[in-house]
């Protein structure tokens, strides 16, 4: 069930970062890893145990949200 919420909080979630220097041969798990605005989520992708998942070249589009969006929804909380 964790892993269904996490995944569903990243796709509503509408705070975004744009994945500055990737390369098409990168997978999800390498974009993330680059891009320091998006730890928060490698974090929760990690406890959910979900990179093996994410990992490799497929053809997949995720909604990620930034560290801030994680704080600002956490606030709200």
């Amino acid at each position: 069930m964790k892993k269904i919420l996490i995944m569903i909080f990243a796709l509503t979630t509408t705070n975004a970062a744009t994945a500055g220097d990737c390369s098409s041969d990168d997978s999800i798990v390498d974009v993330a890893l680059k891009t320091e605005a998006l730890s928060t989520l490698v974090q929760a992708v990690v406890k959910a145990d979900l990179v093996e998942f994410l990992d490799g070249n497929r053809s997949l589009t995720v909604f990620a949200p930034t560290n801030e969006a994680f704080d600002a929804t956490a606030k709200e909380l």
